[in-house]
C-alpha cells in the first residue's frame, strides 16, 4: 500500500514539474514579442517584434484623414494576412460634425460585398444650446429591413418625451 501511495505522489510531482517547465517556456515565449509602431499623423503601422529571431512581422495598420478644421474625420484598419502578405481590411470608423453635434459610424469589412457593410452601427450625439452634457442615441443595421433601428429604445423615448415636455413650456 505504501508503494502505491508513493508512486503515485512520485507521478503527481513529475507531472507538476513538466507542466512547469512547459508553462514558463509559453510565458517566456509571449515575453520575447512586444510591439514596435511606426506612426505619423495619417498613417500608423503596428508590428510584432520577436526579441529571439529579431524579427518584425506586420501585424496592423491604420489609416486616418481629418476635416478642415483637424478634427479626426475617418479612421481606417487593417490587419495583415501571412499566408498572403498582404493587408485586409478590418473596419472603419467615421465621424462627421455638424454644428456641435456628430454622427459617428462603424462598420466591419464584408469580403462578399467588398465594403465596410458588416455589423454596422451608428451613434449621434446631439449637444443641447448652453449644456455641457451630450445626448446620444445608437443605432444598428438590420440587413433584413435594409434600415437604420434604434438600439437604446426605451432611453430614446424618454428623450423624446422630454424634448416634447421642455419645448411645450
Amino acid at each position: 500500500m505504501k508503494k502505491i501511495v508513493l508512486s503515485i505522489s512520485t507521478l503527481v510531482i513529475s507531472i507538476t514539474i513538466c507542466l512547469l517547465f512547459i508553462c514558463s517556456s509559453a510565458v517566456n515565449a509571449q515575453k520575447s514579442q512586444s510591439f514596435v509602431y511606426d506612426k505619423s499623423k495619417d498613417k500608423e503601422t503596428v508590428f510584432l517584434f520577436d526579441s529571439v529571431s529579431c524579427v518584425l512581422t506586420p501585424h496592423l495598420k491604420y489609416e486616418f484623414s481629418y476635416n478642415e478644421t483637424g478634427f479626426l474625420k475617418t479612421k481606417k484598419a487593417y490587419r495583415w494576412n501571412v499566408a498572403t502578405q498582404k493587408w485586409i481590411p478590418s473596419y472603419l470608423f467615421t465621424i462627421t460634425i455638424i454644428g456641435e453635434n456628430q454622427i459617428q459610424e462603424f462598420g466591419r469589412w464584408n469580403n462578399q460585398k467588398n465594403d465596410f457593410s458588416l455589423r454596422k452601427q451608428k451613434a449621434i450625439y446631439h449637444k443641447e444650446a448652453g449644456k455641457d452634457v451630450s445626448n446620444y442615441i445608437s443605432f444598428s443595421w438590420n440587413d433584413k429591413n435594409d434600415k437604420w433601428e434604434i438600439t437604446d429604445g426605451a432611453r430614446f423615448e424618454s428623450y423624446i418625451a422630454m424634448m416634447v415636455n421642455n419645448s411645450a413650456k
